[in-house]
């Protein structure tokens, strides 16, 4: 004989069972988490290697005075832009100018004198030994003739190559000795960029191998060197980047590198997101008919804000891209996108 105390028992657990049915049809929670929902994509994957390098200029030079004296004239300013041969700077000229004029006037005189001793040698007025001195004459003024335009030269200094001025480091009325510092000149058109990998990439470095500086500064390896250093067991790289649009980089600078290496290959690649680390484990949330799944997955190599998926998915998997933190295995799930 049922009571009513029994029939108000019945009654209330039939209440609770329809409400756990209708909530299992949203998941754990009873309510729909709304989070980033995406496909998993095949894209285009090439290994690589994040590091730091050096740069230095493709052509640099501190240019020293060859000769002694004063500064009479200094025709740039830092930051010039430059052509090769250009007129830089004076060392006064005048002492080397009198000196190249009185050897050139030496040099004409012996040159007349040798042309003399020619004719009166066919006349046989004088004798063989006559006229090798009057060619030894010659020559020796020649040759002083040139070295006292070499001085001239060297009082007088160009760009040997174009580029752009640094600073003068002497100033004008200034003494100079042989040897004296004046000015630094570099290309910067292109750098080199110097860095060093471990010995276990050392078989996969290649000249021509692409490496990147920042979003807008790329280049390529030029030099691989032939031997690991055995104090760091590392192995030395030289890469030539543009520098062209207005000088972004500068010589001596402190560079972080990203090397590129081997052949490029379709993986499948997810943001970083939407992977979960338990430790040594890592899963991702799975999306099946609105509900999420925990799925253990292998991972490969970062890059930025994306990760290599080595297995556990397959391309068109649908996966919780953001949101993981407040899921639970399970959950139903709605994409942001589809929100409302």
């Amino acid at each position: 004989m049922i009571t009513r105390k029994s029939s108000v028992f019945f009654i209330a657990l039939a209440v609770v069972l329809i409400a756990s049915c209708g909530q299992s049809s949203k998941g754990n929670s009873g309510k729909q988490s709304v989070v980033e929902i995406a496909p998993v994509k095949v894209q285009s994957w090439q290994d690589n290697l994040k590091t730091t390098g050096t740069l230095n200029a493709l052509q640099g030079v501190q240019f020293k005075s060859e000769v002694a004296g004063r500064v009479t004239k200094i025709y740039f300013h830092p930051g010039d832009k430059v052509q090769a041969g250009q007129m830089l700077l004076e060392i006064n000229p005048a002492n080397a100018e009198a000196q190249y004029h009185a050897a050139q006037a030496a040099s004409v005189l012996q040159q007349g004198n040798y042309r003399r001793a020619q004719i009166l040698y066919r006349q046989k007025v004088i004798s063989q030994a006559d006229l090798d001195t009057a060619l030894y004459n010659k020559n020796s003024a020649f040759a002083a003739e040139k070295a006292a335009q070499a001085s001239l030269d060297l009082a007088e200094v160009k760009a040997p190559f174009a580029g752009t001025m640094g600073l003068a480091l002497i100033n004008l009325g200034s003494y100079v000795a042989v040897g004296t510092p004046l000015f630094n000149l570099e290309k910067l058109d292109q750098l080199r960029v110097d860095f060093h990998i471990p010995e276990r990439y050392a078989n996969q470095a290649k000249v021509g191998d692409a490496v990147v500086l920042s979003p807008t500064i790329s280049g390529r390896v030029t030099g691989v060197d032939t031997a690991i250093d055995p104090a760091t067991r590392m192995l030395g790289i030289q890469a030539l980047i543009d520098n062209a649009v207005a000088h972004p980089l500068l010589p001596g600078g402190f560079v972080e590198v990203q090397w590129f290496y081997g052949a490029v290959r379709q993986v499948l690649l997810v943001p970083q997101t939407a992977v979960l680390d338990e430790g040594v484990a890592h899963k991702v949330y799975k999306v099946t008919k609105g509900i999420a799944h925990t799925v253990p997955v292998s991972i490969g190599q970062r890059f930025n804000d994306q990760i290599i998926i080595q297995s556990g998915l397959k391309a068109g998997d649908l996966i919780v891209t953001n949101g993981i933190i407040k899921l639970r295995d399970g959950d139903a799930v709605v994409g942001a996108n589809h929100h409302g």
